[in-house]
């Protein structure tokens, strides 16, 4: 686990179980999703950190951004992806 001085949980260790909970709440709601449409649905989701963004909205350091739960699932109930 990725810890930083202060024990606190970061990097991709705290990340996986986050974005991995949040797949599982969109396939409990759909378990037809398939891969691309959860990549999307984490892609158009996701808050932006910061103003570092290309034009495909994604930036180096941050990737499409912090997950957002409550908007993924939202899109996934109102069936807003592709």
């Amino acid at each position: 686990m990725d810890y930083n001085d202060k024990n606190t949980f970061i990097g991709t260790s705290a990340s996986a179980p986050i974005v991995s909970a949040t797949i599982a709440l969109m396939l409990e709601k759909n378990p037809n999703l398939t891969v691309s449409q959860i990549y999307n649905i984490l892609k158009e989701s996701a808050d932006k950190i910061g103003d570092d963004y290309g034009i495909n909205g994604h930036s180096i350091q941050y990737g499409y951004g912090k997950i957002n739960v409550d908007r993924a699932i939202d899109m996934v109930s109102k069936k807003l992806y592709l």
